[in-house]
């Protein structure tokens, strides 16, 4: 099952980890190039663990991801605008995710594709069982990053009006 290779895939990341941790060092480089190569380590694992998990589906994860990230920081902070575009963009990716079966590629591009659909890179769980949770992500990061915009620019604008009183006399 599931469980046991897990279990194998975590333990074999914490072994490996522990490899790329810096050491003690007298010096700050010294530690600050183990964390780095930490960090690139965590990055590596993760992707070869996600391609490993969902398959060439892990484009449409990372595409989807790319497309939140852009569409936050572009337009976080602005009133009405920002909630009404987020939740449409969430929930035309949920609907076209039930829609196409998770994004099957002869759908999506055409039967040239359909290879991308098959064998191993499939993917060894469908994606599209544990988007929603991805997707509920998505919209926890977008909203706190745009409350917090809007409490910056509210408390940017009463410290303004301060000073605007303070200079009539």
């Amino acid at each position: 099952g599931s469980i046991p290779s897990l279990l194998i895939a975590a333990a074999v990341f914490c072994l490996l980890a522990r490899c790329f941790k810096p050491k003690p060092a007298k010096s700050g480089d010294a530690s600050t190039r183990g964390s780095s190569a930490l960090a690139w380590y965590y990055a590596l694992f993760s992707l070869i663990f996600l391609t490993y998990l969902h398959g060439s589906r892990t484009l449409f994860l990372f595409s989807i991801a790319g497309v939140q990230y852009v569409l936050c920081h572009w337009l976080a902070g602005r009133p009405y605008v920002f909630p009404v575009l987020m939740w449409s963009f969430q929930c035309a990716c949920l609907f076209c995710c039930n829609y196409f079966n998770g994004g099957e590629f002869r759908f999506l591009f055409g039967e040239s594709f359909a290879w991308l659909d098959e064998g191993w890179l499939r993917g060894a769980l469908r994606w599209q069982i544990h988007f929603n949770m991805c997707l509920l992500r998505h919209i926890s990061y977008g909203m706190e990053l745009h409350w917090s915009r809007l409490r910056a620019s509210s408390r940017t604008g009463v410290e303004e009006n301060e000073k605007e009183i303070e200079k009539v006399p």
